[in-house]
Formats: C-alpha cells, structure tokens, sequence
C-alpha cells in the first residue's frame, strides 16, 4: 500500500477509500490519467479528500521556479486537477506558496508558446505574430487555467503590505495641495508645461506616500494626447526598461479629473512592482510568495489584444485575465481607491 494511502486511513478514512483515491491521484500527478478522466473517477469521494492529497503531493515538489520539466509538468496537471473538481473556495485555503506554483507554472508554458510564436516571426521578419491553429489552442487553454488560478488567491495575498494606509496618506496629500485643485480647476486653459507639473506634484505625493523614489523629473516622465475618436483609449502605461512614466492628458482621458490621478496611481504602483526587492522567504514569507507572484506575472504578461488578436482568446476570457492577472489586480484596486479624493 502505498505512503499516501497510509497517510489516509491513519486519519481515520475508510481502507479501501483511501486506496482507490491515492492510485486515481498518483496516475493524474504522474500523467497517466488526465484530469476529465480523474474527475469522472473522483466522483466517489469528496472534492477535500483529493485536496488534501494533491497538496500533500505538491509538498514534495520543489517550488515551480527551481523545477525541472518533469516537476513543472507536475504542477500543471495539479493546477489541472484543482480547476477541474476542487473548489476556488478550498484552493483558497491550501498553502500559498503551493498555490503561486501552479500558478507560475502554468505561466511559464504561456510564455514559451508566445516565445516560440514571436522567434518565428523574427526569423520571418514578420512584423505581426501568426500563430499556428495548434499553437492558438494551447495557448487558449493556458488562459483559461490561468484565469481559473488567479480567482484561487486572496485579495490580501496579492496585495502590498499596509496599502490602505499609504493609500490614506497619498488622498491627505492631494486634498491638502492647492496647486492640484487650482489645476483641476483650470485644466482646459493649462498649458502643456503647467499639465506637466501638476502632474509632477501628484507623482510626488504617490512616491512619498508609498516610500520608493521618485520620478525624478521630465525626463522620466513623458506626456501624450491622443482623444477617443478611434474609439479606443489609452490613458498612460509604464516601461520598466526604461523607467518612464507616460501619460495621457488629453480632455477624454482627463474627465472627471478624478481619472487621471487613477491612472497615475495604477501606473505608478506598476513601477513599485517592478522595484520590489526580493523578501527573505525566512523573515517574510508573505511577501516572499507575493514577490514569486509579480516576478513570474511580468515575465508572462497577459495583454488583452495579445489574447484575442494573436491567439483568438475569448473576449471575455481576455478582459477577465487581463484584469485579475497579480500585476493588474492590485493596480486597479489602488488606482480606483485614489480617485477618492476630493479637490
């Protein structure tokens, strides 16, 4: 009888029970059975039962990023397994760090089929991505266990320590600066350099209240306008290569004003991300496993025009990930808490 069988009836499950249950759970972690098949064969026991396996399994993994293939396979079937018959609500409350590696796992096969896709473009000095029909369906599968994975993290587990009080103290500031409020006040008439400064100040009060550096002046920061006659709007985005800030101060993206401090607080929290040194998993393992997060998430980011124009991703399995992807999640909740200021 095998160790995980034992492990089962010393905590009282029936023998037989627990025999059935850890040979299904051993074919699915070994990939001889897939998890449709396990699902229908599962239906005799209970969902926390094969939980409770699977991560005693996945405990003798090493963590996704120091894994091999055959390991990484491993956490993918298992992240497989948990989509398909185990609860968002148990997934939740199995242990973090085995949760962030089936989710990394599952991130890094995204990118390496989008890493394939994008050397075959190079190579054909194609300046647009054409994936193959086999290649747009595993890559459509990736979203959707991603997507499945991302609703398996707590919203306080993917969030900074103490964000609401920096958040707290960023809205104090706003509300106290004059110079904001006669801006808002004022900003059709603004010229260009006066926009730029407002938005300098803003970018000040953000940086201090979330204690990293600031952006230390124009050169940092570039501005853009760019309405919504096509239909669509970009209100800003940041590049970390080369740690710039950019935004749109067009009227459409600036109304209420209320939306461009959201996006500069989401864009600004995107350059805390990537500044975020890496924790002791000893002192703070937290966020050590928040850190593991945010680093695998930028190296597969999740673009929605990505999804659907280049893989043929379901428009709302897209806009779903895109929002609930790590980087993006705590981005939004922060940026839409600092609208509430009130100048």
């Amino acid at each position: 009888m095998s160790p995980s069988a034992v492990r089962f009836i010393e905590s009282g499950m029936d023998p037989g029970k627990a025999k059935r249950l850890a040979l299904i759970a051993h074919d699915v972690c070994t990939g001889t059975s897939n998890a449709e098949t396990a699902k229908n064969q599962v239906g005799m026991f209970e969902n926390d039962d094969f939980a409770t396996f699977l991560e005693a399994k996945m405990k003798t993994l090493p963590e996704a990023e120091s894994s091999n293939g055959t390991d990484l396979d491993a956490w993918r079937r298992m992240a497989e397994c948990f989509g398909t018959f185990i609860g968002t609500g148990r997934a939740k409350n199995i242990d973090l760090g085995l949760r962030v590696s089936m989710h990394n796992a599952w991130s890094a096969q995204g990118k390496k089929i989008i890493d394939v896709v994008i050397a075959a473009a190079n190579t054909a000095g194609a300046s647009v991505l054409t994936a193959t029909p086999t290649q747009k369906t595993d890559y459509q599968h990736v979203c959707n266990v991603m997507l499945r994975m991302n609703k398996c993290f707590k919203p306080e587990e993917v969030m900074m320590r103490d964000h609401q009080k920096k958040v707290d103290a960023f809205i104090d500031a706003v509300n106290k600066d004059n110079s904001i409020k006669t801006a808002k006040k004022n900003w059709e008439t603004l010229k260009l350099a006066d926009k730029t400064t407002c938005v300098e100040a803003i970018l000040k009060h953000h940086t201090d209240a979330f204690g990293y550096p600031r952006i230390a002046g124009t050169d940092l920061l570039t501005t853009f306008s760019t309405g919504a006659a096509s239909g669509s709007l970009t209100y800003g985005y940041y590049n970390n290569v080369q740690n710039k800030l950019s935004l749109n101060l067009h009227k459409d993206a600036v109304d209420p004003f209320e939306e461009l401090i959201d996006t500069i607080v989401h864009e600004s929290i995107h350059r805390c991300q990537h500044k975020e040194p890496k924790p002791a998993v000893t002192t703070d393992p937290k966020g050590y496993q928040r850190w593991r997060l945010m680093t695998s998430n930028f190296d597969s980011y999740f673009s929605t025009t990505r999804m659907t124009n280049d893989f043929g991703v379901n428009a709302n399995v897209a806009n779903q990930l895109y929002q609930l992807q790590p980087c993006e999640f705590e981005a939004f909740r922060i940026g839409q808490a600092g609208r509430k200021v009130s100048i």
